[in-house]
């Protein structure tokens, strides 16, 4: 009588560890939270949700970023979003989400960003389209692209 008793505490504390580690490592995985809600556009690449910045990832520094900066504030403005990180850094790059649309994407599409030179991972589906959208705008002239 005594073993299924104590099976049941062993399976139970079991549980209660695994769940403790998945709140320390936050609710991806990585050990980065995932964050969502509100946001407000700190630069052309950032977003702040609640007390945590997002940095949007696969997008390079523009020399003239007024008019991404106030692209991204449009996107964002009133309506929630979403990011995931990309690495597990305490200052991680995340990828950001509007309407279920990726906010560098759509910044990208309207040439208002760039995709560094060193952006790697071609056999990724989101890497791909993060170099479609900028081609996109660049053969567009678009934003950054316009002549």
């Amino acid at each position: 009588m005594l073993k299924p008793r104590i099976f049941a505490i062993a399976g139970a504390a079991l549980i209660l560890l695994a769940a403790g580690a998945a709140s320390l490592l936050g609710k991806d995985g990585t050990g980065s939270h995932a964050l969502s809600g509100a946001a407000t556009v700190v630069d052309e690449r950032t977003l702040q949700i609640g007390g945590d910045m997002a940095h949007l990832w696969g997008l390079e520094p523009l020399a003239d970023a007024g008019q991404a900066r106030e692209t991204l504030a449009t996107l964002v403005a009133d309506k929630p979003v979403w990011c995931t990180p990309i690495t597990p850094s305490e200052h991680a790059a995340m990828r950001c989400f509007v309407a279920n649309e990726n906010i560098a994407v759509l910044l990208l599409a309207r040439g208002e960003a760039r995709t560094p030179g060193t952006l790697r991972g071609g056999e990724k589906d989101w890497v791909r389209s993060y170099k479609a959208a900028e081609a996109h705008a660049q053969h567009a002239h678009l934003g950054v692209w316009h002549e």
